[in-house]
């Protein structure tokens, strides 16, 4: 028992090592290894939530939302609800051309987080582009107040620009 539990517990720290790698790796802007790393993150430890969430974004800020679709699926899957990997599943898809598929993930995170400000975002911008303009007001209106209630908290910094840029559009 002893070995075993050393084996298992020697791959979860190197897991953990991996990715913390990746991330410094991803910060300096060095691509290739911060992938190299977390897939070695990955394949260590493969219920590591952190380290499939942390590959799809550098596939997704390298411009490679397909490949980040399947470690972002794998993220949502281990847990019962995932914001991250479903916030980020939802811009993968939309990047892709599945608007559909993003606009029904936006659906169901606003079912479980109904202030959910990139999903609320996402899903005006989506309805915007269809034509569907009073749907699109309805929830406009809603995203306007999710703002609201969360504009003085910490981390805020990101949500001014979608909301700038969703006001510009509309």
């Amino acid at each position: 028992i002893f070995l075993l539990v050393f084996f298992y517990s020697y791959q979860w720290n190197m897991s953990e090592h991996y990715l913390e790698i990746s991330i410094h790796k991803s910060n300096a802007k060095d691509t290739e290894s911060a992938i190299l790393y977390s897939t070695k993150s990955s394949e260590l430890n493969p219920y590591n939530e952190k380290s499939l969430n942390h590959s799809a974004f550098i596939f997704l800020h390298d411009n490679k939302a397909e490949e980040a679709i399947p470690f972002l699926i794998k993220a949502n899957d281990l847990t019962l609800f995932n914001s991250i990997s479903l916030t980020n599943l939802q811009l993968a898809y939309k990047e892709i051309g599945e608007v559909e598929k993003s606009k029904a993930i936006s659906r169901e995170i606003l079912k479980k987080d109904p202030r959910n400000v990139k999903a609320l975002a996402n899903l005006v911008r989506i309805l915007y582009n269809q034509g569907e303009y009073e749907e699109t007001t309805k929830l406009y209106r809603k995203l306007k107040l999710s703002f609201e209630y969360f504009k003085d908290r910490s981390n805020f910094g990101p949500y001014h620009q979608i909301m700038s840029s969703l006001a510009l559009k509309l």
